[in-house]
C-alpha cells in the first residue's frame, strides 16, 4: 500500500500479514525501564512497585481490531 494511501468507508482494505495475534513482526515490547526509569537515577513514587525488567507489550493485531470495530459502529 502506498505511504499516503487511504481507505474510504465501504472500500475493501488491502490484505496485511497482521491477521492474527502474536506475530512477532507486529508485536512491540517497550521496556518498563524506558518509561519509568528514564533517566536511570529517577525514582518512582513511594508505594509504586514496578519491576524495571518487565515490558509493556503492544500487539498491533489488537490495535487493528479495535480500530476496525470502532469504524464499523
Amino acid at each position: 500500500m502506498p505511504e499516503k494511501a487511504s481507505i474510504k468507508p465501504g472500500e475493501e482494505s488491502p490484505a496485511t500479514r497482521c491477521d492474527r495475534p502474536d506475530i512477532p513482526e507486529f508485536v512491540i515490547n517497550i521496556p518498563v525501564s524506558a518509561v519509568f526509569y528514564n533517566p536511570p537515577s529517577a525514582s518512582l513514587p513511594a508505594g509504586l512497585n514496578i519491576d524495571p525488567a518487565a515490558n509493556f507489550t503492544i500487539d498491533l493485531f489488537d490495535v487493528q481490531q479495535e480500530v476496525l470495530n470502532t469504524q464499523r459502529n
